[in-house]
C-alpha cells in the first residue's frame, strides 16, 4: 500500500471529507502521470474534493501546521507529511496542500467496526441472561473476537490486505510482519488462518449450544486443550525460525490462552454421556463451520480477482493516449455550432466541445447532465459544452419541454440552464409562461435541432461528441471526465 495515499486518505477524514479509500487509491495510482503530484491533484477534482495548493513562502505567516506538505526526499521520492513535523529547511522547498474542511455531518449510516461492537455486546448480554454464568460468556466472547482476528489471518493468506490488517500488523519495527509469518514457505503445509477461523467458530456454536447438550462443553474444553500445542510450535516458529512477529497470531494465540485459563478455572467433571443424536449434533457443527470456512475465502478471494480486474479496467480507462486513438478512429459528424441548442462557455478552437444529443423525456440523460455540470464547474474557462435536444417521435410533450428549457436559456443564459438541468430537471417539466417576444427565436432554435436530428439520426439518447467525434463505444459517457484535463493540456500545445 502506498503510504502516501494512505496519509492522503487519513487527512481528508480529519476534514471531515466523506471518501472511499479504494476509489482514491484507484484514481491515483492509475493516473497516467503517477506518482506525480499531478495525480494527486487530478484524483482530488475528480472526486470534487475542495483543496488548494501553495508555495509554502506564499502562506507561511497563515500557515495551518495540521495541513500537509508535499516535498521529494534525499533519494527523490515524492512525500506527503504534516507540516508540523517538518523542519523549516525542508519546509522553503515544499507545496503546501490544503483541503477545506467541512462541517461535521450527523447521520445514521452503517458503520462496520460499531456494528461489530455492538454484535460483541448483544451476544453478551444475551449468553449471560441464558447461562447464569460469567465463564460461558467470556469464553463466547474470546471466540467471538477469534473469529474477527482470524478472518484478518485468513485473508492475509489469500493475498488480501484489509485497512484493519494493515492497521493491526503494522509496526515500525522490522522484526514485525503478519504476512510474512502467515504466508512463509518455512512452516508446515496447513493453512492456519483457515483452521483458526474455523476452529473459533466451531467452539463458538458448541459453547451456545452447551446449556442444552453439557456434552458439547466438554467437546469444547477438549479443542481447547489440543490447540495448546499449535500454538506452541506457532510461537517456536515465529521466534526461531521465521524470526518474526505476527500480530494476528499472537492475539489468537492469547485469546487461547485466555479460554484455557477460564476453562481451567471453571472446571467442572466433563459430562459424556453420548448418544447417536448428540455425536449427530457435533458432526453438523463441525461440517457447518467447515462450510462457512469454505464459501467465505472462497468468495473473499472471488471478489478480490474481480476487484483487480476492475483496478485493470480502470488502468485502461485512464490511459489518455489509447482514448485518443479511440476517439479519432470513431465517427465524425460535421456540423455548424452555432445556434444549434444551449451553449455553454466561450468559443474557441483551443478547448475541448463537447456535444450531448438529448431527448427532452430521457430518463438516462439526467445523469449526464450532472457530469457535464461537474465537468463545467471544475474547467468552465477552458471547456464549452453543448447540449441539442432532439425528439424524433415529435411529441407535443417533448416540444414542451424543450421550449421551456431554451426560453430559460435565452433568458438566464447556458451556466443556469445546465444547473438547473443537472439539479432540478422537473422545474423544465412544468407549465412555463413564455412570452411572445423570443417565441419566434425559440421556434427556429428547435428548427435547427430537428434538422441536425434528422440528418444524424441517432437512435439512443443520450448521444454523445467530443470535438465532433463520437464518443468511443468500448468507453462509459461517466469517465469522460478523466481526460478532460488530458484533452485541455493537448489542445493548448496546438
Amino acid at each position: 500500500m502506498n503510504n502516501n495515499i494512505q496519509f492522503l486518505y487519513k487527512y481528508l477524514k480529519k476534514k471531515n471529507i466523506d471518501v472511499d479509500f479504494s476509489d482514491l487509491e484507484t484514481g491515483i495510482s492509475s493516473h497516467p502521470n503517477y506518482p506525480d503530484i499531478v495525480s494527486y491533484a487530478d484524483t482530488l477534482d475528480m472526486m470534487n474534493i475542495q483543496y488548494s495548493i501553495y508555495n509554502y513562502q506564499d502562506i507561511e505567516s497563515e500557515i495551518d501546521k495540521k495541513d500537509i506538505a508535499v516535498f521529494f526526499d534525499q533519494s527523490g521520492a515524492l512525500k506527503l507529511e504534516y507540516i508540523q513535523s517538518l523542519s523549516s529547511s525542508i519546509l522553503e522547498n515544499s507545496l503546501i496542500l490544503i483541503a477545506e474542511e467541512l462541517p461535521v455531518k450527523w447521520s445514521f449510516r452503517f458503520h462496520p467496526k460499531i456494528a461489530f461492537l455492538l454484535v460483541i455486546f448483544l451476544a453478551f448480554i444475551f449468553i449471560c441472561s441464558a447461562f447464569g454464568s460469567i465463564y460461558i460468556p467470556i469464553l463466547s466472547l474470546c471466540s467471538i473476537i477469534g473469529v474477527y482476528i482470524s478472518y484478518s489471518g485468513l485473508s492475509i493468506e489469500l493475498g488480501i490486505e484489509s485497512d484493519f490488517s494493515n492497521k493491526f500488523c503494522s509496526s515500525k519495527e522490522e522484526k514485525s510482519s503478519c504476512n510474512s509469518v502467515i504466508n512463509s514457505d518455512k512452516k508446515i503445509k496447513v493453512k492456519l488462518g483457515h483452521l483458526s477461523f474455523f476452529f473459533f467458530i466451531h467452539q463458538f456454536c458448541l459453547l451456545i449450544l452447551s446449556r442444552a447438550i453439557p456434552e458439547l462443553y466438554s467437546v469444547f474444553f477438549i479443542g481447547v486443550m489440543v490447540s495448546i500445542p499449535i500454538t506452541l510450535y506457532s510461537l517456536y516458529f515465529q521466534f526461531f525460525v521465521e524470526k518474526k512477529i505476527c500480530t494476528i497470531c499472537m492475539t489468537i494465540i492469547a485469546l487461547l490462552y485466555l479460554q484455557a485459563l477460564v476453562s481451567i478455572y471453571s472446571f467442572d467433571p466433563l459430562q459424556w454421556n453420548l448418544n447417536f443424536n448428540k455425536i449427530l449434533v457435533v458432526l453438523i457443527i463441525t461440517m457447518g463451520s467447515y462450510l462457512i470456512t469454505h464459501f467465505i475465502s472462497q468468495n473473499i478471494a472471488l471478489i478480490e480477482r474481480l476487484k483487480k480486474t476492475n483496478n485493470g479496467l480502470i488502468k485502461f480507462y485512464r490511459n489518455f493516449d489509447l482514448f485518443k486513438y479511440s476517439l479519432i478512429k470513431s465517427k465524425r459528424i460535421d456540423f455548424d455550432i452555432e445556434d444549434v441548442g444551449v451553449f455553454i462557455g466561450e468559443k474557441s478552437h483551443y478547448k475541448p466541445l463537447i456535444t450531448m444529443v438529448s431527448n427532452p423525456t430521457c430518463k438516462y440523460c439526467k445523469e449526464m447532465y450532472k457530469t457535464l455540470w461537474d465537468i463545467h464547474t471544475s474547467d468552465s474557462d477552458n471547456v464549452m459544452i453543448q447540449i441539442i435536444f432532439y425528439d424524433k417521435n415529435f411529441t407535443s410533450n417533448g416540444k414542451e419541454v424543450i421550449k421551456n428549457i431554451l426560453h430559460h436559456y435565452l433568458k438566464s443564459g447556458g451556466s443556469s440552464t445546465l444547473e438547473m438541468l443537472a439539479h432540478d430537471f422537473n422545474f423544465f417539466e412544468k407549465k412555463q409562461s413564455i412570452q411572445e417576444e423570443p417565441d419566434a427565436q425559440i421556434e427556429d432554435m428547435i428548427l435547427k435541432q430537428n434538422s441536425f436530428g434528422l440528418s444524424t439520426n441517432f437512435e439512443h439518447s443520450p448521444t454523445l461528441l467530443l470535438n465532433k467525434y463520437l464518443f468511443p463505444e468500448n468507453y462509459s459517457r461517466s469517465f469522460l471526465r478523466y481526460f478532460i484535463p488530458d484533452l485541455i493540456s493537448d489542445m493548448q500545445k496546438k
